[in-house]
């Protein structure tokens, strides 16, 4: 089976709504992370549990991940409520 891509919009997305919705403070690693295991988790299906490690802060990414003003210039501005941009709903 071949991995799916990450979209720069769902990553963008993720890391914003992980932080409004869960208080998550991170980094592009550890929304990387999320993504994957929201991926295996619609994968494999219920019953079974994931582990994963958030393994950096928002720190290094003020000026860019969490700048509304930057993500607006480059077009990849956030309008997720809900984990839809990952096919929940």
């Amino acid at each position: 089976m071949m991995p799916e891509l990450v979209t720069t919009i769902v990553f963008y997305v993720c890391i914003r709504f992980l932080l409004k919705n869960d208080g998550l403070f991170l980094g592009s690693s550890s929304a990387m992370n999320c993504v994957g295991a929201v991926r295996v988790a619609q994968a494999i299906g219920p019953g079974h549990t994931i582990v994963t490690i958030l393994c950096d802060s928002g720190m290094r990414h003020l000026s860019k991940f969490y700048n509304a003003e930057y993500l607006s210039e480059l077009g990849l501005t956030p309008k997720a409520a809900g984990l839809e941009f990952l096919g929940i709903e």
